[in-house]
């Protein structure tokens, strides 16, 4: 099971777990930021971080959390060019 939501199952946890990450801890810190993040509110963060990557890719920003393709480069039977 991979995906942006892992990181919370056993698929995230375990390796995290063994790479010294106290694992209860950061499920007592997802736990308290579910109500925050489950509403349709002004103060919500995922909606304010969410706004903000809308805006930046809006802008021509590119990041790995918003990546937009780039121009693809021409390739021949002597191999890639510039």
């Amino acid at each position: 099971m991979g995906g942006r939501y892992s990181a919370l199952t056993a698929f995230g946890l375990v390796p995290a777990g063994l790479a010294g990450a106290d694992v209860a801890r950061l499920l007592d810190q997802a736990a308290f930021v579910a109500d925050a993040v489950a509403t349709d509110a002004a103060d919500n963060p995922a909606l304010t971080l969410g706004a903000a990557f809308a805006a930046a890719h809006a802008d021509g920003a590119r990041s790995s959390s918003s990546p937009t393709p780039g121009p693809r480069p021409r390739v021949s039977a002597t191999g890639p060019s510039s």
